[in-house]
């Protein structure tokens, strides 16, 4: 009786660990996705979230002029982010849509956030 109730809270873990994620990033709005600066690229360069996600952008590197993150005119887009080094912003994605981005400071550097 004990190791039944045992493996019905063990299934139950891990229900809740697994669920509210994907391969691409969170499914649960209260969480938190990232995209990285790797050199002169953002990891990921697309990350696929749920309307209500907060994106840390976690600017760092030995990048001596910082990266920006400029969002392209797009409907629902949050707030570019300028200059930065060795910094996390954040911006919550609100609107379903794909939101492209570049980084001006680099040209070529680039990425996407997919909001469904």
């Amino acid at each position: 009786m004990r190791s039944t109730k045992l493996l019905v809270i063990g299934v139950t873990c891990l229900c809740v660990l697994t669920s509210g994620c994907s391969k691409d990033g969170p499914t649960d709005p209260t969480e938190v996705a990232e995209v990285t600066t790797s050199g002169m690229t953002f990891l990921p360069f697309e990350l696929t979230v749920s309307v209500g996600t907060t994106v840390k952008f976690n600017i760092f590197g030995d990048v001596i002029e910082g990266h920006d993150v400029t969002f392209q005119n797009v409907a629902g887009a949050p707030a570019s982010i300028p200059v930065t080094k060795n910094a996390v912003v954040e911006r919550k994605f609100n609107a379903k849509g794909t939101f492209p981005y570049d980084c001006f400071t680099h040209p070529g550097m680039s990425g996407r956030i997919v909001v469904q």
